[in-house]
C-alpha cells in the first residue's frame, strides 16, 4: 500500500464529506401561515330523466315475448296431448 505524507491533507469525496448540520429558519407563526384554498368542483345541474322511457318499454316487451316464446316451446305439447289422449281412450273402450 502507498504511504501518506505527513504534511499531506486527506482528500475527501463528496460521499465521505460530514454532513452540516443547517438550522431551520425562526419564523413565527403568522410569517408561516399559509391560506389553503379549497376547490369544489362545478355544480352541474342535470334534468331529471322519466321513470319509463321507451327503451325501457321496448325491453319489457322483449322479455315479456321471450318469456312466453320459452314456456310454450317447453310446455306447449303438453296442452296438446290432453285432447288426443283423452280420444285414444274414448276409443279403446
Amino acid at each position: 500500500m502507498s504511504e501518506m505524507l505527513p504534511d499531506e491533507a486527506p482528500v475527501r469525496t463528496p460521499w465521505v464529506a460530514p454532513q452540516v448540520d443547517i438550522e431551520p429558519p425562526q419564523l413565527s407563526m403568522a410569517e408561516r401561515w399559509v391560506d389553503i384554498v379549497q376547490v369544489a368542483p362545478p355544480r352541474v345541474i342535470r334534468k331529471p330523466e322519466p321513470l319509463v322511457t321507451p327503451r325501457g318499454m321496448v325491453m319489457v316487451i322483449i322479455t315479456i315475448i321471450l318469456t312466453i316464446t320459452i314456456f310454450e316451446l317447453l310446455f306447449g305439447g303438453i296442452r296438446w296431448a290432453g285432447p288426443i289422449l283423452a280420444r285414444l281412450q274414448l276409443r279403446d273402450q
